[in-house]
């Protein structure tokens, strides 16, 4: 528990009506709990493994995660995940303690949903523009608790809601490259939706587009006409802004060299990757750090 002030809410199970399990999760996701929490000073919480997935996004203040060997610093507006079996540490910076909400989610195919938000299995921090919507999202399930089947529907709905939201909120943080995404399935280009998998899979190693093609079986001219008419961009481009994005993660809220950034990013070098960073952001990446290029990377309490 966390020694604060926090106001939790519990999974929706038993119901009211005798059933024992909640409504069938949609799409194969479905609302666990969620919370709001008021830290102390210096509170920290970790190593700590869960069996549900959470998403938490900060509210106010700040403070550090510790996750896949990496030190985040975050603030208002940023978000961590915490996933199954990934054991990760948080605390509350010592000076301007964070306040943040958190949702768990259960279901099969709660990782396939947030690879299709963008935020795939080594993403685990993130920012976005506003939380306030989330928090009013997070307040309306306390209205829900009687424990009945109907209060049950109505939580699942909420976080279909939230994961939408999020989706929407981490499309314009990352720019043109998550207005391609697609799960693949129905509506859209299959194979284009294989592609775009992949590089959210592999995009840290030193793939290029004949490693996609090759990946998925598949000749390399057409697997480019099929994803640029899916959606809009090159396969190269597509690739390059997906790494973009996630050095802009790593440049904001990390203190890995820019030289780390670019390696951890599936770059083969320094060189290459300030040339296609400036050429996404219009700065360089160095630049970027220092705030002169977005409010994500405004002043931290640290």
């Amino acid at each position: 528990m966390e020694h604060a002030r926090v106001y939790t809410l519990p999974s929706v199970s038993p119901f009211a009506s005798g059933r024992t399990e909640p409504p069938a999760p949609a799409n194969g996701v479905s609302f666990a709990f969620c919370g709001i929490s008021q830290t102390e000073p210096g509170h920290d919480v970790g190593p700590a493994m869960r069996n549900r997935t959470i998403i938490h996004l900060v509210v106010s203040g700040g403070g550090e995660l510790h996750s896949q060997g990496a030190v985040f610093r975050l603030k208002a507006n940023d978000g961590f995940i915490i996933r199954p079996d990934s054991p990760v540490t948080y605390q509350a910076c010592a000076t301007d303690p964070w306040t943040y909400l958190w949702l768990g989610l259960g279901g099969t195919d709660v990782q396939r949903c947030l690879a299709g938000i963008g935020l795939p299995h080594d993403r685990n921090a993130f920012h976005i523009g506003d939380v306030s919507a989330f928090l009013a999202l997070i307040r309306s399930c306390f209205a829900y608790t009687s424990g009945s089947f109907a209060d049950g529907i109505k939580l699942n709905a909420i976080a279909l809601d939230f994961l939408h939201r999020l989706a929407l909120a981490v499309a314009a943080a990352d720019g043109a490259a998550a207005h391609a995404r697609f799960d693949g399935a129905g509506a859209g280009d299959a194979l284009a939706g294989a592609a775009a998998r992949y590089i959210a899979e592999h995009y840290a190693e030193p793939i290029n587009v004949g490693r996609v093609a090759e990946a998925l079986h598949t000749d390399r001219s057409h697997l480019s006409r099929r994803f640029r008419a899916a959606t809009g961009l090159t396969l190269k481009d597509y690739l390059d802004d997906i790494r973009i994005a996630r050095a802009c993660d790593l440049l904001g809220m990390t203190d890995m060299e820019v030289a780390q950034v670019a390696r951890a990013c599936g770059f083969s070098s320094l060189e290459v990757f300030s040339r296609k960073f400036k050429m996404v952001r219009s700065v360089s990446p160095a630049r970027f750090r220092s705030g002169q290029d977005t409010p994500m990377d405004a002043a931290r309490p640290w």
